[in-house]
């Protein structure tokens, strides 16, 4: 009796074992499974991300900074205002679609040449995609040296009125049971903004719309450094008459340090701040960056302007130069619509086509005390 007890007990005890063997198992091979699970999730997330931080494949991205800053309408429309770091595009991000679009394939379907990409361009049409508009202007602004020195850009739908100030209010000093106090108010003026219209025209043959294969990127390019060098002769130009803009009293030479110095404290004299940054034409900036001293050792800037910028322009006038404030001083109005038609058989007699891209923009004075002119000969 006693034997069979102990039997029963043994093959109790050997069943309870298999069962907790068999739930360790199961519970083991869940577990297997569910880190499975996981492992390919990351890994899909993973994959997603690469993706996602490459533009040009897959899914977009929008990598770039998007303006700290907004002007309000009195409708209640937010324009951005965009310091010289921050981008258009990133305000417009891409889809699907947008990012495959290309300037290439626009030209060469309404040449109604087969587009390489496969992209689908709207027809009928003579606005660009949105996206891609934002890009090329954005282009445009990194190769302008009045964006360079730091001019801030204002993206507006139509014309636009902003203020400046252009008197201070008085502060008085008060002594005690003593009317020495009158009013004063700060004085301000109203800016236009209304760019005029921008036009370039490029004449495109079939043959080399058809054979090109990096013809989006050369056209890209292209028009990219022709508005920017319009924008650059146009901006200082304005700058440079602009009456209301302190300059030199005695000549002060901008291919020189010495100059340099000598119209930086004529600016500090007048309130200003230590300039950001100098804009010269490109043979006076390679001048006094050329200087040497005694022992044939290059001179250089004194180190109190070392966080100046220093930046040249063929489009500058020799003899002069401005420095300053620019990111308070001067603002860029941008239209957002930048517009490509393509005229075909423009040319009839040489077979060609014509390529017409137009955009709007100017470049404003926002602060006159920001900035300060200097005059080689006064």
């Amino acid at each position: 009796m006693t034997q069979t007890v102990e039997r029963t007990s043994k093959e109790v005890l050997n069943d309870l074992d298999k069962s907790v063997r068999d739930f360790v198992e199961k519970t083991v091979s869940k577990v297997n499974a569910h880190n499975e699970k996981i492992n390919e999730i990351q890994q899909q997330a993973d994959r997603l991300e690469e993706i996602l931080n490459r533009p040009s494949l897959g899914l977009p991205v929008n990598a770039g900074k998007k303006a700290k800053r907004f002007a309000v309408t009195p409708t209640g429309q937010k324009l951005p205002i965009l310091a010289k770091d921050e981008q258009f595009a990133a305000h417009h991000p891409a889809s699907n679609q947008a990012e495959q679009w290309s300037i290439g394939d626009f030209v060469r379907q309404s040449m109604g040449l087969q587009t390489r990409s496969n992209a689908i361009v709207e027809r009928g049409t003579a606005t660009i995609e949105t996206t891609l508009a934002a890009k090329i202007i954005d282009d445009v602004r990194k190769r302008n040296t009045l964006i360079q020195a730091g001019s801030s850009t204002i993206v507006i739908d139509g014309k636009t009125v902003i203020s400046k100030i252009t008197g201070d209010a008085v502060i008085h000093t008060h002594s005690e049971g003593v009317a020495d106090i009158s009013p004063s108010l700060p004085t301000f003026a109203g800016v236009e903004l209304d760019p005029a219209m921008l036009v370039c025209q490029i004449p495109l043959s079939v043959e080399i719309v058809a054979d090109s294969t990096n013809l989006d990127q050369l056209l890209r390019v292209s028009l990219a450094g022709a508005f920017s060098r319009k924008l650059d002769d146009l901006g200082l130009t304005t700058l440079l008459g602009d009456a209301n803009i302190s300059e030199s009293a005695a000549g002060q030479d901008p291919g020189l340090w010495s100059g340099i110095t000598g119209a930086v404290g004529s600016h500090l004299a007048n309130d200003g701040d230590l300039p950001q940054a100098l804009i010269t034409s490109s043979s006076e900036f390679n001048a006094r960056n050329s200087q040497t001293v005694t022992g044939g050792e290059w001179l250089g800037r004194p180190d109190y302007l070392s966080n100046m910028s220093d930046l040249h322009s063929t489009a500058m006038t020799s003899g002069k130069g401005l420095l300053g404030d620019f990111a308070n001083g001067v603002l860029l109005a941008m239209r957002q619509d930048l517009r490509i038609e393509v005229v075909r058989w423009n040319g009839l007699t040489d077979a060609s086509h014509m390529l017409v891209a137009y955009l709007r923009g100017g470049f404003y004075v926002a602060q006159h005390k920001s900035l300060f002119r200097i005059l080689k000969t006064v």
